[in-house]
């Protein structure tokens, strides 16, 4: 299974990479001050392999027209900000050179980390559902939906993956219900059987850009 997932995300990777991915869209950025070059995906200012970065270069540090160089991938520009693709995990250097000019020396030059694409998990109010081995019932009659996390340092990640369907299933006696709802949330109907001490398994699919869909593993979890 884990040999699937990374097949299903170095072909996202290749999707990006060839120009033909739709990305999460950029959102309202205000630059922080704190660089010249901030990372607009990452709280951390780090850059993720295979995908495009975007960037922002402080004006009032860099008021003159600039060409990125990211020195283990793809740069290019994009409006008013400029796009990254970093090609592996590790470290790389970004420079800014000013455009026009013939000295091919760098204007600016920072290096940056480059972090692995993370993988996606179901999430669950504020909970990571495969760490849970007990799930209240009456905490899921308030909360029915379920929603995909990566990772904490990523700014928009709820642009990348969502909850496309959800099947439940458990074993009563000698036969083995399962229901199976296409949205983030589970029926209300099917809540109303369940009860304290069963256990339950839930498979999640999950879908992203361009079509990728994810059939995640099975979570089991125990109903109080």
């Amino acid at each position: 299974m884990k040999n699937i997932f990374l097949l299903i995300i170095f072909a996202f990777q290749a999707l990006i990479l060839s120009g033909k991915a739709d990305y999460p869209p950029c959102q309202a950025y205000t630059p922080q001050g704190k660089d010249t070059i901030d990372a607009i995906y990452s709280y951390s200012n780090a850059l993720y392999a295979g995908i495009d970065n975007y960037i922002y270069v402080d004006k009032q540090k860099i008021n003159f027209p600039v060409l990125v160089e990211c020195t283990m991938g793809l740069a290019m520009e994009e409006d008013t900000m400029f796009i990254v693709v970093p090609s592996k995990p590790g470290k790389t250097i970004i420079r800014l050179y000013k455009e026009g000019d013939t000295t091919g020396m760098p204007v600016f030059e920072k290096e940056m980390e480059v972090l692995a694409f993370p993988k996606p998990y179901i999430k669950y109010d504020f909970d990571r559902l495969d760490t849970l081995k007990y799930l209240s019932l009456l905490r899921l009659k308030k909360t029915n939906k379920f929603s995909v996390a990566l990772s904490d340092d990523l700014t928009n990640e709820s642009k990348w993956f969502k909850v496309k369907s959800i099947t439940v299933g458990y074993a009563i006696g000698h036969q083995y219900m399962t229901y199976s709802f296409e949205s983030d949330t589970i029926g209300n109907e099917v809540i109303a059987k369940l009860y304290p001490g069963l256990e339950i398994s839930l498979v999640f699919t999950i879908s992203g850009r361009n079509g990728i869909v994810i059939r995640m593993l099975p979570i089991k979890v125990r109903i109080y």
